[in-house]
């Protein structure tokens, strides 16, 4: 009785790992992987990799938007909703692969991207944590569902 008492007093569900989903942002379709790690319980910080890919003229433009992030879970189980703050957008990189399979590195801002943001704290962002190996967020600014790895 003692072991399963112990055993229950120690489950627990973290966000810690890699997660990955597809979210629309300002009319964007995005790949979103997020890592976290746990460094104290229950406190995480990671990050987000938005990924971004459009057909242009005689080829494909690609984009990689970085963000660094920190969380607090706010309870040790159960669905719950989870604050990411001091999200940075932290690195940007952008090319374009060409049909003849050439590559032109840059273009960002040419192919759409509001890069006024860049290196700024740009929010918090708040997702539903299923508790299990889904966050869903649906904020104004994006809208998706990325599940765990």
């Amino acid at each position: 009785m003692l072991f399963f008492a112990l055993f229950a007093c120690s489950d627990r569900d973290t966000l810690k790992g890699e997660w990955s989903g597809d979210v629309e942002c300002k009319d964007n379709e995005y790949v979103l992987d997020i890592a976290l790690e746990e460094p104290t319980p229950y406190q995480y910080s990671g990050q987000f990799l938005f990924q971004y890919t459009r057909e242009v003229a005689d080829g494909t433009f690609y984009a990689n938007l970085l963000y660094d992030a920190q969380a607090t879970q706010p309870y040790v189980s159960g669905a719950q909703d989870i604050v990411f703050y001091n999200v940075n957008w932290s690195d940007l990189g952008c090319k374009t692969i060409y049909d003849d399979e050439s590559e032109l590195a840059g273009g960002c801002q040419s192919n759409g991207l509001d890069t006024s943001d860049l290196e700024t704290d740009i929010g918090d962002i708040m997702m539903a944590f299923n508790g299990i190996d889904r966050l869903v967020i649906d904020d104004g600014n994006c809208r998706g569902a990325i599940y765990r790895q």
